[in-house]
């Protein structure tokens, strides 16, 4: 039975009571056809009886059907397959309606939708399952209910952010209608990382100074820790994993615009340091035992006998943050770079023979987490050494000494010295 599971192709169910629609998807998913087991239903309540048995790994609806509408389809997929990834299809005079729908949808996309959008969405989140696959994630979610879907605003935001051309002032009303995003971004506009001399009192300001590609992780990260909060007893665990995703953010993007990145990919470090224990804050929340004791072995010393604490982790947890958040970030849609870069964010990256200086967003990631490690009284690194020694310590172990990089080192240091590395 588990090497029948094993070798199955995906299956991909479509649900849309507009035979137009799904003709048209039909065309563009026959690519698909001989790696995807693809289903094809006008009537909900057919796709429904198909979750009786067999196992759907992702579901694409639409939200207006008769008899049975996208928010009903998917909150019962939720209830009878928790594993199935939900993606919901909408119009935009739909809008009110699917708010229900936001719950139980993982990923929420506007019609009319690019298929290409599509694919590459549902090939991510297949990746993403890939990783959710393992047995102790799946306990761990298992435990949870479901494949954790982000909040009912975040998900809004992400809907508004994920169309040709973004709407700066839709996204802004958006989040105003959230007190707690509210405050989060005009936090950080005013911090000192974007602060510009003046204080910035407006959403519509705050969204203009940080730009739509930093909002998207802001909003995420946002949202998810406080949904963690209403749950987690450690707040302030909480509390201090947030504060060092968002310091992460700063030093990535630093280090990218240092080395004279692209807008895109310097965007793209940000997001992803922002992004990185996202993983953490779920294992804090549903582990909240195991990790209270990863956090003893730490501070008793444990890391002194050169135990990694990812490795620790998966030893005293049985999974560690970084696949766990990667899972997630594939799931609900996140850049494949910022996926990958989440994944391996405590591993250093391999040089490139071709280019050893390369810098890429891992890299990037890489660098700004251990800078982050090594100068903010994490146990394993607490001695009678400066903040910057260890820093440089730490990076010449950890880069590889054909990457080229190692030689960037006392230039970072030197640039970043009002971080107090």
């Amino acid at each position: 039975m588990a090497a029948q599971t094993a070798a199955r192709r995906p299956r991909v169910v479509f649900v849309d009571d507009d035979a137009c629609i799904l003709q048209g998807l039909r065309r563009h998913f026959s690519a698909r056809d001989a790696v995807w087991d693809l289903r094809w239903y006008s009537n909900p309540r057919e796709a429904l009886d198909l979750l009786a048995s067999m196992q759907v790994d992702v579901m694409v609806t639409d939200m207006r059907m008769p008899g049975i509408d996208g928010a009903q389809l998917l909150a019962e997929v939720r209830r009878r397959q928790p594993g199935c990834v939900r993606f919901m299809l909408s119009g935009h005079a739909d809008r009110l309606c699917a708010v229900r729908a936001i719950g139980p949808t993982h990923q929420y996309f506007t019609k009319p939708c690019d298929p290409r959008i599509l694919d590459a969405a549902i090939e991510r989140a297949l990746a993403a399952k890939a990783i959710l696959d393992v047995p102790p994630i799946v306990e761990l979610l298992t435990q949870a209910q479901a494949l954790p879907a982000l909040p009912r605003t975040v998900q809004r935001i992400h809907a508004a952010l994920r169309v040709p051309e973004p709407n700066m002032a839709r996204v802004a009303d958006i989040i105003a209608s959230d007190v707690g995003l509210t405050l989060h971004v005009l936090k950080l506009a005013n911090s000192a990382f974007f602060y510009r001399g003046t204080e910035v009192d407006s959403v519509p300001r705050a969204v203009q100074l940080l730009g739509l590609d930093l909002i998207e992780p802001l909003v995420t990260l946002a949202g998810v820790f406080d949904a963690g909060r209403c749950r987690a007893l450690d707040l302030d665990a909480i509390d201090d994993l947030e504060a060092q995703s968002v310091r992460i953010s700063m030093l990535a993007r630093q280090i990218a615009q240092l080395e004279r990145l692209d807008a895109r990919l310097c965007n793209l470090c940000a997001c992803a340091g922002m992004l990185a224990h996202v993983g953490s804050l779920v294992l804090l929340v549903h582990r909240a035992s195991q990790m209270r004791g990863v956090a003893a072995a730490l501070h008793e010393g444990y890391n002194t006998r050169n135990v990694d604490p990812v490795a620790l982790e998966r030893e005293l947890v049985g999974v560690a943050h970084p696949e766990v958040g990667a899972a997630l970030l594939g799931l609900w849609g996140f850049d494949a770079a910022i996926v990958e870069a989440v994944h391996a964010h405590h591993q250093p990256p391999a040089p490139d023979p071709d280019v050893p200086d390369a810098l890429d967003v891992h890299a990037i990631l890489y660098v700004a987490q251990l800078l982050v490690e090594t100068t903010s009284g994490v146990p394993q690194f607490q001695n009678t050494v400066s903040p910057r020694e260890r820093a440089r310590a730490e990076l010449e172990i950890g880069l590889h000494p054909d990457s080229g990089l190692v030689d960037r080192i006392p230039f970072w240091l030197d640039a970043l010295a009002d971080h107090a590395l």
